[in-house]
């Protein structure tokens, strides 16, 4: 959907869009959609909700298959750069 030069997208199960020309953390995702970390885990295809947890803390990448996931099932609202972008902050690299 394009709006006044914005691009934006639906959120999985919910009516909000959101401006997808600003980045968006998994836990940011998780939080907008009122996913559990079990939720958020099912959502994703993933065995634990550990796991979605580990990935919305920072304290995990994914692999490249489960990045495709996350793309894919969160309709790009959340992409590996924003993955990137988490892992530069972290480490005192400029983005």
């Amino acid at each position: 959907m394009f709006h006044y030069g914005f691009i934006y997208v639906r959120l999985t199960d919910t009516n909000e869009y959101y401006d997808l020309d600003s980045s968006m953390q998994l836990k940011e995702y998780r939080t907008l959609t009122k996913l559990s970390y079990q939720g958020l885990a099912d959502l994703l295809g993933l065995k634990h909700a550990n796991e979605a947890m580990r990935y919305c803390k920072g304290i995990r990448f994914p692999r490249p298959d489960i990045l495709i996931q996350i793309e894919d099932r969160t309709n790009k609202a959340v992409t590996a750069n924003d993955f990137i972008n988490v892992y530069r902050e972290a480490n005192g690299k400029e983005i």
